[in-house]
């Protein structure tokens, strides 16, 4: 089914979907851990870093509703999943994975 404004909130929402965020969220922080702290914003893309490292759970919870609500996540399949008993889409890892890193010095607060 195609992502509304609704089935959003309800995958934000969903558990299922926070800890695959959470490790999501994990890999990126390593890329930008790794990163020259020549590159621009590195303090505040690092700070956000090793929070997401320390407590990746915390960070993709808070942000979930805007990953959901992100050009990758609308533009992929919302649905229930009544077997799993969860909200899933059919945004692949690497789809949201590239939204977070778009999104990553927003989120960071550059």
């Amino acid at each position: 089914m195609a992502a509304t404004t609704n089935t959003q909130i309800a995958l934000a929402n969903d558990q299922n979907f926070v800890r695959r965020l959470a490790a999501l969220f994990n890999l990126e922080a390593q890329v930008v851990i790794s990163e020259s702290p020549t590159v621009e914003n590195h303090p505040l893309r690092r700070q956000l870093a090793q929070l997401c490292i320390t407590n990746s759970t915390s960070v993709a919870s808070q942000f979930a509703l805007t990953i959901a609500l992100s050009t990758n996540l609308m533009a992929a399949n919302t649905s229930y999943d009544f077997t799993a008993e969860a909200v899933v889409t059919d945004a692949s890892d690497a789809a949201i994975r590239s939204q977070i890193s778009t999104l990553w010095n927003g989120l960071a607060g550059v």
